[in-house]
């Protein structure tokens, strides 16, 4: 059933195409993927599953510019949508791992859901690339191009950018209530599961000590203490903060495994789990903390990302290999529930 809708809504698609062709939209949707790109990408999501009704259109065409009639956003194919997900899994994006990203455009992520243990998947998600949120806005690409065929033959015309979506949500508010990439603790369980956050994982447990106390060598390691935070740069494999209290401040490495919930990047007062931790060991050498800075920067740089959500990455590159932190996030809580 699934390669019937999705396979004839394509080929539909392009029919109209071919009606109300320009220079840019009358191009001819890519042919299908290779087996080899759509195992690589399968590999990478496991142990979560790619809908198939993806997989279908996949091994029939692997996107073009008149898929943009969705949301204003071109379908991609295996491997562009694997490197996009390898980079929405660094932490300054924010980005949930039960969303595979299938396109990109004008700060816009299109999204499906990922069928997990939790849940089948296949929804279509809207991720913008600042604070504005998530939202559902298609149950499954075969209703997508469904819909796109059926509005697109009531127009008599190519939509509009987002016309379809507007149309189908039934505002330009897009009327459905969404999520926030900035408080995973009120994503749906399955989401929090596979991103590693667990609620009990993240109440506090009260302070232990202070930032002087620490310093003072008159507490018990692991010290936990309640401040704030400022990153000073890093990446995905480490980032390097200051924490502050009312005591005095220490700097700190973290990676993704004691911030599964990234809320070392807010703004509100956190606990920090610390252990000392030795500093002729970094978590990466400078060469591969600049490499992966360059790499960062350059993504942000395309993704039009204001620079307040990516951070300075090339002038911390020292501290990013985490050279002069003499003291390791073991887990990172907020003091509040996100």
């Amino acid at each position: 059933m699934f390669g019937w809708v999705i396979e004839s809504a394509v080929e539909r698609l392009e029919e109209l195409a071919a009606e109300y062709a320009d220079d840019y939209w009358g191009a001819p949707m890519l042919p299908a993927a290779s087996e080899t790109d759509i195992a690589q990408i399968e590999a990478l999501v496991w142990p979560s599953r790619i809908p198939e009704e993806v997989l279908r259109f996949w091994r029939f065409r692997s996107g073009g510019p008149i898929s943009d009639v969705l949301c204003g956003i071109e379908l991609q194919g295996p491997r562009e949508c694997g490197e996009n997900y390898i980079v929405l899994g660094d932490e300054p994006f924010r980005h949930p791992k039960v969303l595979l990203p299938l396109g990109y455009g004008y700060q816009l992520w299109l999204c499906v859901e990922l069928a997990t243990n939790g849940c089948d998947g296949g929804a279509l998600w809207r991720v913008v690339n600042d604070d504005s949120g998530m939202c559902e806005i298609y149950p499954s690409l075969g209703c997508a191009l469904e819909f796109a065929v059926a509005e697109m033959k009531r127009l008599g015309r190519r939509p509009e950018f987002e016309e379809n979506v507007e149309r189908y949500l039934g505002s330009r508010t897009f009327a459905v209530e969404g999520l926030d990439q900035y408080m995973p603790l009120a994503w749906p369980l399955h989401w929090r599961e596979l991103q590693g956050v667990s609620p009990a994982d993240m109440r506090p447990v009260g302070a232990t000590t202070t930032v002087s106390g620490v310093i003072a060598g008159t507490a018990t390691e692991p010290w936990i203490i309640t401040g704030t935070v400022k990153m000073l740069g890093g990446s995905g494999a480490g980032n390097v903060g200051v924490l502050q209290d009312s005591t005095g401040q220490i700097e700190f490495v973290a990676t993704g495994k004691a911030d599964p919930a990234c809320v070392l990047l807010g703004k509100d007062p956190v606990e920090i789990e610390l252990r000392r931790r030795d500093p002729s060991q970094p978590t990466m050498t400078t060469d591969e903390a600049e490499a992966a800075n360059d790499y960062a920067r350059d993504i942000a740089i395309r993704a039009g990302l204001p620079a307040g959500v990516v951070g300075d990455f090339a002038a911390n590159l020292a501290r990013a290999a985490g050279g002069s932190a003499y003291f390791e996030a073991v887990r990172v809580r907020p003091t509040s529930n996100r």
